[in-house]
């Protein structure tokens, strides 16, 4: 078995790759981006 690794990229603790993979995620696929807030007093 051949594991790979991936160099990710941090900024001001914000993990900028996942975040690079998820914009692409969601411009291929736009119903990715639905939610709706949810909140209780």
């Amino acid at each position: 078995m051949i594991m790979q690794t991936k160099e990710v990229e941090m900024i001001n603790g914000v993990n900028v790759t996942q975040m690079g993979e998820t914009v692409e995620a969601v411009q291929s696929d736009p119903t990715l981006a639905k939610f709706k807030f949810k909140w209780k007093k």
